[in-house]
Formats: C-alpha cells, sequence, structure tokens
C-alpha cells in the first residue's frame, strides 16, 4: 500500500507527542511492506534522510511568524498533495486542524481516501476559534476520525454527535531492560488531558 502521511512538524526539528508518534508510525509501517511519504515543513537545516526506511517531502512555508508559516504550509501542502494523490492509496493526517482538512481537500478535489488523528490540542484549543471550528466540523463530519482515549470521544461525540471516532491509544516501544524501582518520572504537561492521575 502507498501510504502519505502528513505531520505540520517532524523530528528533529520538532519532537513532541505527535512528531513521535509520526516518526514510530512512518518506520512501522515502512517495515511491513508499504511504500510511506511523509509530507512536513521545511525547515533551512533540515538533515540528510538518505538512511530511512520512507521518504520525506519537506513543505515549503514562509517563517514570518506562525501564522504565516502555518498558511502557507496548509497551501503548498494541499497543492503537493491533489499533485502526487495518484502516487497514494490512502491519505493519514496526523491532528484534525490543520492537517484533516487538507485531507478534506484533497479528498474533495482528487478522491484520494483519508483520514484524520485528534492528537489533544488541535482539537481542545483550536475548536474555541470559529473559523477553526469549522474546518474540525467539516473533517469530523465527512471522514472517521482516530483518538486516543475514551474521554476525547466523548468530549467530541458532545459537541459533534455526527462523527466517527474510534479509540486507538498511541503504541510504545517497551524496551528490553526495564527499571526495577519504585519512583516514576513524567515528562509533559500537566493537564487533565493528559490522564497523570491515571498514571499514579
Amino acid at each position: 500500500m502507498d501510504i502519505a502521511i502528513l505531520v505540520k512538524e517532524f523530528p528533529p526539528n520538532v519532537i513532541g507527542g505527535t512528531e513521535t508518534q509520526s516518526k514510530r508510525m512512518a518506520r512501522e509501517l515502512a517495515q511491513t511492506d508499504h511504500r510511506v511519504t511523509v509530507y512536513t515543513k521545511k525547515y533551512p537545516d533540515n538533515p540528510d534522510y538518505n538512511t530511512l526506511s520512507y521518504k520525506i517531502v519537506r513543505v515549503p512555508n514562509w517563517q514570518i511568524s506562525p501564522f504565516i508559516s502555518t498558511l502557507t504550509f496548509i497551501l503548498a501542502a494541499t497543492f503537493l498533495l491533489i499533485r502526487d494523490a495518484d502516487n497514494y492509496d490512502l491519505l493519514q493526517c496526523m491532528m484534525i486542524y490543520p492537517n484533516g482538512f487538507v485531507g478534506y481537500l484533497v479528498n474533495r478535489i482528487r478522491g484520494l481516501p483519508y483520514f484524520a488523528w485528534i492528537r489533544g490540542g488541535d482539537y481542545y484549543f483550536m475548536k474555541k476559534t470559529k473559523w477553526k471550528r469549522w474546518m474540525i466540523k467539516r473533517v469530523l463530519a465527512d471522514t472517521r476520525v482516530l483518538v486516543q482515549t475514551e474521554q476525547i470521544a466523548d468530549d467530541v461525540y458532545s459537541e459533534f454527535p455526527e462523527s466517527t471516532l474510534t479509540v486507538l491509544g498511541n503504541g510504545i516501544e517497551i524496551p528490553e531492560e526495564t527499571a526495577t524501582g519504585d519512583e516514576i518520572v513524567f515528562v509533559g504537561r500537566l493537564k487533565e488531558q493528559k490522564r497523570v492521575h491515571i498514571l499514579l
């Protein structure tokens, strides 16, 4: 299968939960004989990716401000995916906003099947802005959207009951050697949606 993954940021330029999961998914899919191409922002100091088992397409964007960078990324990614749509069987959009909306547009114009992920902030923070909420609603009413927890699914259904959601937690790699102590370290924001109380 030929799979395109659209993610706004990607390691090593930005390292966060979405970026880490996107990198792992691309690697794992490529190791199971899928042909994977990641579309992500272009930065001035992008490393050489010749050793990866998947391809990277760096999407041009003007890094004048965060808003301009995101806007130009959306426009350029939409153009590139419309151009390349015949090369793929499926588009995986990491984050419902803005990437899910890019998938929505590409699907409408070229018919490329897509699905989106709600990764957290892309839903909880962005739905408060009227035009971003409009984009999110279009995607939720149009395609399957993956979420990490039942709580996120309940939150989305309470506002967008027409949604088609599937709960799929983040994959993790368990190291060969594990700790034997009784202390833990959590690295992340102390927000309710991070579910630190469940960890404790």
